[in-house]
């Protein structure tokens, strides 16, 4: 589930970059979360202009 997670918001991120993104907080999602962490690390440009609000 966290790796359609991570590639569904992957796409809407490198489809509008500067997405306002409302992250949902608990378990369920940190691995999509942690998924992304690492993406970012290795494609520091990744999101960038990502907003994100709770």
């Amino acid at each position: 589930m966290s790796k359609r997670g991570f590639e569904w918001i992957k796409e809407a991120v490198d489809k509008k970059p500067n997405l306002l993104f409302c992250v949902a907080s608990g378990g369920s999602p940190s691995g999509s979360y942690a998924k992304l962490a690492a993406y970012r690390e290795q494609h520091p440009e990744f999101g960038s202009a990502l907003r994100i609000i709770k």
